[in-house]
């Protein structure tokens, strides 16, 4: 009862990646079943050329102090070429010079799994690019995160999606997933809103909520009633849910929702118009004879409250 109390205005959301290690797909989504959710919250594997990419950037820590370099020479979506250099400086010449040893490259064709170098730098390449080929690593992360969290009515703090606030509705579920994260070596933190900074959240939630309702308006006002019926549907189910995460702020935080209210109804009435327009249009046509093969998709009309 406490903790509930603690977070009475939701929390702010932040992950932090500490020693993930690369796993397999499989592995990951047997993890995610078992714990009680849908697979395909497991991010994909991004791929083999950012694999290289990633190989690359994990060598070349630390290796400058070794007195080696890696410097691209050639970097496309299907070869990536560097060149391993040695490097030397003379405090006394104040000089520095480079001499180039050895080229690590990748190709997609004919073997993607071969990194080409002989040299130790190249080897460590390789060696690193096996160990993140066909792996989903701690970065893969970031969508599947973003887009849990939002699927569940998060609103974000900060543009680029690092921080969150959650209404204290969906904190059981926020907590469900830090401990998915946590099996895969990455925290999930909540903080507790102090009350200087509630004014803010009103602000986030309410931008959050504007900026919806913009884009949703320009989409229904491109409508020109020659959509699929199933499009019109699948808006007013946006419409619907998205009058819902409304009223969880209002909830939380006694954030107006009057305009959004008022908006979303005109909407829903101005869509639900063009549905039963459509609708119409496409049985009288197929019922007459005006088109020998009529697909009409099935329906489920929202209903609005």
């Amino acid at each position: 009862m406490m903790k509930e109390k603690k977070f009475a205005s939701g929390a702010f959301v932040f992950t932090r990646a500490k020693g993930v290690q690369p796993k397999e797909p499989e592995e990951l989504r047997a993890m995610a079943k078992a714990a009680g959710f849908d697979p395909g919250i497991v991010p994909a594997y991004a791929g083999d050329r950012a694999a290289i990419g990633r190989a690359i950037t994990q060598t070349e820590r630390g290796l400058q102090r070794r007195g080696f370099l890696l410097r691209p020479l050639r970097r496309t979506a299907s070869e990536v070429l560097y060149a391993v250099v040695r490097e030397r400086k003379d405090s006394l010449t104040e000089r520095v010079d480079h001499e180039q040893l050895d080229l690590v490259r990748w190709t997609a064709e004919p073997d993607p799994a071969v990194v080409q170098g002989s040299h130790i730098v190249a080897q460590e390449v390789a060696q690193a690019y096996a160990g993140l080929r066909g792996k989903v690593v701690a970065e893969d992360w970031s969508g599947s995160v973003s887009g849990f969290l939002e699927a569940h009515d998060a609103a974000r703090v900060r543009e680029d999606g690092r921080v969150y606030w959650v209404p204290p509705q969906r904190l059981a579920d926020i907590r469900k997933l830090g401990e998915l994260l946590g099996q895969v070596g990455i925290d999930l933190v909540l903080c507790e809103l102090e009350p200087e900074v509630r004014t803010i959240v009103h602000e986030v939630v309410s931008d959050s909520l504007a900026d919806q309702l913009e884009q949703l308006q320009a989409e229904a006002e491109a409508f020109d009633g020659k959509e699929k019926p199933s499009t019109f549907t699948r808006r007013l189910e946006t419409y619907q849910r998205l009058r819902e995460r409304a009223t969880l702020y209002r909830d939380a935080l006694g954030v107006g929702v009057e305009n959004a209210q008022a908006v979303l109804a005109s909407l829903e009435a101005k869509v639900q118009g063009l549905l039963d327009v459509r609708l119409q249009t496409v049985v009288h046509r197929a019922v007459n004879g005006f088109i020998t093969r009529t697909r009409i998709d099935p329906v489920q009309t929202a209903t609005t409250t």
